[in-house]
């Protein structure tokens, strides 16, 4: 806390029953912040020797024993009287010390007694200043500072250095006939030697008559802090001196030129004394000031760090273990420790034996090389329960930038990890089941279309039989209608599971409308011309949206479909586009009928799967078939793409479906439309394919090829798994192979790397045939290397052009 009350001479008396307990020797100071305790004169008395006071040690039996010799050097008496039993006592004894003591030296009283009233009665008696027991240390210091400062006398007190007494003795008649107090000094050592126990307010120094260099000698004093406050006068200043000093901050406060009169020198002195008291007076404001400065910052930032919801530590960096020094109460309600549970340890109690934590490791890096770190802990509290806590720590470092503390923050936050953690394991669980819906899919598709593959197979092989009756040729047409609309729940059933699970895969670019719209309304004609609508377009000038292109056309021919189905007879069919009013730099596809209507209330179920609604007042509405599911798919794939779908109707009137899709960027060329489209009519030039081998695993699959290409004229060799297909191949050597993806102990994509490997067979063209009808089994197969990828059900006349387009391309004698 600093000398600040370095040379003064207080006398110390405590009184009480029983002796005073003697002050230890290796007792501990009070901080300015600490609380003096009643019953306490030990620590007064360190305290008054911390500040650098010079405590006399009175007789606490009976002051008028006490010396007066003894009493006369001291400039200030403190008392402590907290251990007398009652206030009578205190009153008796105080009594006592008002009369033995000198009039003019100042009597300050510490007291157990805390009440206004009692501590004025004592006031009453005489005594300067009197503070009831317990009271902070620094506010003792303040007290008795200001009963210091009050009793030094108002003369002024001047010391004169020379070495010609003939010159100095007509200045110190002046001086002292004027009142003042003044004392000589032939050397420096001896001027330092008085001022220790002379309070002089002036030093004059002769300049004329002094072997030494008087302007350093000013301001070697003034570099000392216990010399500094005065004032300094160089009298008889020569020419030298009065250069050397002009305009320096150090040096003689004020320079006679001789000669030097004794009146000339007392003016000058006054204008000293006076200096000097108003710069006691200011220091002593604004080392008061300051003081209270600190002790608020220090008061308020103590509250701050004890309201802060985070744990806070200190660690003392300059002791063995660093130990704790000071924890907040946030730190205590978060480990479960009190204070001087924890003050004076290193705080790794709290991995108990859980040390070797990477976490742990970074702390003792981050010490090492002595920067800040953050870090995850698995701690422990005082009960045992674990917590994570993230803990940063950093250095703190005084004026030299040695690193005295390191601060230590915690914050508790097992629920965001264990949040986080629950987080992560159920997208884990979420992927997992992803993964086997997705798995699920796949199986399902396959063990779906491959029966489907045999019932639509034959129903195509019944229908190429000449000699069939108009009524068997009616059940088979029966039989293919029943197997498509099966077919095509099915695939709508998988699209929807696709979509909803996020696994259909979409290739967005550039569409042409007007491209996409033709192929769509050329698709959809001929149903419209059986009903008899007419189907219509606005103008659809030179639009492209960014869409994936096969999924867009299956949105715009589900709505196509739907508004002639479910339109009336004779009706109309409207296709046209516009800007979105939602959607910025979007264009709506709006197809519009002439059917009943739907009520308003009922619009939004048709987006729900399995859903179909139709008009009682409408027989023919009734009979179409319908999943229910193809408005679903297409709102999910409308949004997939970035856009949306909806719906406007009224009843008797006709409905308006719509579509908004993102425009695509000027500059974007358009993608191409859909090549290779299965012909409806039979190929006008066939090839001549003698051999094919076909791999797969289903007999009825075997079979219905066996038939297929045997009436076709060419030879079938099949075989039921993978190791039988390569041994066949390689004996044959087939024009083309028909190869099954999901084969029992080796799949497809096994057989056809080995295929491709076998000099023998790597230039025979394979065509994957499969139930697997996904886009992207379809990427995959064909990214295999694959020359064509056919998914069941079969259409044979696409299976028959496939065969002889590749024939064409890699025709070599059978």
């Amino acid at each position: 806390m600093g000398k600040v009350l370095s040379g003064y001479r207080v006398g110390f008396c405590a009184v009480g029953a029983g002796k005073t307990p003697p002050c230890p020797e290796d007792g501990r100071s009070p901080s300015l912040t600490e609380r003096l305790q009643p019953g306490n004169p030990g620590a007064v008395q360190r305290l008054l020797t911390a500040v650098g006071c010079q405590p006399h040690r009175l007789n606490e039996g009976d002051p008028g024993r006490w010396n007066a010799s003894a009493l006369d050097p001291l400039q200030a008496l403190v008392v402590d009287t907290s251990m007398l039993p009652d206030a009578p006592a205190e009153r008796a004894f105080l009594e006592a010390v008002l009369q033995s003591r000198p009039a003019s030296l100042p009597l300050l009283v510490l007291s157990r007694r805390r009440a206004l009233e009692q501590r004025l009665e004592l006031m009453q008696l005489g005594v300067s200043r009197c503070l009831g027991l317990p009271v902070r240390a620094g506010h003792l210091l303040r007290n008795l500072r200001a009963v210091l400062h009050q009793a030094l006398p108002r003369t002024g007190h001047v010391l004169l250095l020379g070495q010609d007494d003939d010159a100095l003795t007509p200045w110190r008649e002046t001086l002292a006939g004027a009142g003042l107090a003044v004392q000589l000094a032939d050397t420096p050592d001896q001027a330092a030697e008085q001022m220790q126990n002379f309070p002089a307010e002036v030093v004059v120094l002769d300049g004329s008559h002094l072997d030494v260099d008087a302007v350093n000698l000013i301001r070697l004093w003034q570099s000392d802090e216990h010399q500094a406050h005065r004032q300094y006068l160089l009298a008889g200043a020569n020419a030298v001196q009065l250069e050397r000093a002009a305009g320096a901050l150090e040096g003689p406060d004020e320079m006679l030129p001789p000669p030097v009169t004794p009146t000339q020198l007392l003016r000058q002195v006054r204008l000293a004394l006076r200096r000097a008291r108003r710069c006691a007076e200011g220091g002593r404001s604004l080392g008061v000031a300051l003081r209270q400065g600190l002790e608020e910052r220090l008061r308020w930032q103590t509250r701050a760090m004890e309201a802060i919801v985070d744990g806070i530590s200190i660690a003392d960096a300059t002791r063995p273990d660093m130990p704790l020094v000071y924890v907040n109460p946030a730190f205590c309600e978060m480990t479960g420790y009190a204070p001087h549970e924890v003050i004076g340890h290193n705080c790794r109690f709290l991995q108990r034996e859980d040390n070797d934590q990477e976490g742990v490791h970074e702390i003792r890096r981050a010490l090492a090389e002595e920067r800040p770190a953050r870090v995850l802990l698995r701690n422990y509290r005082k009960d045992g329960g674990m917590f994570w806590n993230e803990f940063s720590i950093a250095p703190v470092r005084n004026d030299a930038g040695t690193i005295t503390h390191y601060v230590g923050i915690q914050q508790d936050v097992t629920e965001h990890f264990e949040t986080q953690r629950a987080l992560r394991e159920a997208k884990q669980e979420a992927e997992r089941a992803n993964q086997a819906k997705s798995e699920f899919l796949s199986r399902m598709s396959h063990e779906l279309r491959t029966p489907m593959n045999a019932v639509l197979g034959f129903a195509q092989l019944l229908e190429l039989e000449s000699d069939l009756s108009e009524a068997q040729r009616e059940s088979v047409q029966e039989i293919l209608r029943g197997g498509k609309h099966l077919l095509d729940l099915i695939n709508e059933v998988l699209d929807l599971a696709r979509v909803e699970s996020g696994r259909m895969e979409l290739s967005l670019g550039p569409v042409d409308l007007r491209e996409l719209v033709g192929e769509c309304i050329a698709m959809v004609e001929p149903l419209a011309n059986r009903k008899g609508l007419a189907l219509e377009t606005g103008s659809l000038g030179d639009v492209a949206v960014l869409a994936d292109r096969i999924r867009l056309k299956q949105i715009l021919i589900n709505l196509l479909s739907n508004a002639i189905k479910y339109n009336r007879s004779g009706g109309r069919v409207y296709l046209d586009l516009g800007l979105s009013d939602r959607l910025p730099g979007a264009v709506r596809i709006g197809v519009a009928d002439t059917g009943p209507g739907i009520p308003e209330d009922r619009l939004e179920e048709l987006f729900q799967p399995f859903t179909r609604i139709t008009s009682a007042s409408d027989g023919a509405a009734e009979e179409e078939e319908g999943t229910g599911i193809g408005l679903a798919i297409s709102r999910r794939l409308a949004e997939a793409m970035g856009g949306r779908m909806g719906v406007s109707s009224r009843v008797g009137e006709g409905s308006l479906f719509w579509v908004e899709v993102p425009m695509a960027d000027p500059g974007d060329p358009p993608s191409e439309g859909e090549a290779g489209h299965a012909s409806a009519s039979a190929p006008q030039r066939r090839a001549r394919v003698c051999r094919v081998l076909q791999i797969e695993d289903h007999p009825s699959n075997l079979r219905l090829l066996e038939r297929l290409l045997s009436g076709q004229s060419m030879q079938v060799f099949s075989a039921r798994d993978a190791q039988a297909g390569l041994e066949l191949a390689r004996r044959y050597r087939p024009q083309v192979i028909l190869l099954d993806i999901r084969l029992p102990g080796m799949d497809g994509y096994q057989v056809l790397s080995r295929l491709r490997r076998d000099p023998r067979t790597g230039d025979i063209p394979v065509v994957a045939l499969t139930a697997h009808a996904g886009e992207e089994d379809r990427d995959r197969g064909m990214h295999a290397g694959f020359d064509a990828y056919l998914t069941k059900p079969l259409h044979l006349t696409t299976l028959l052009e496939t065969l002889e387009d590749l024939m064409q391309r890699n025709s070599r004698p059978a």
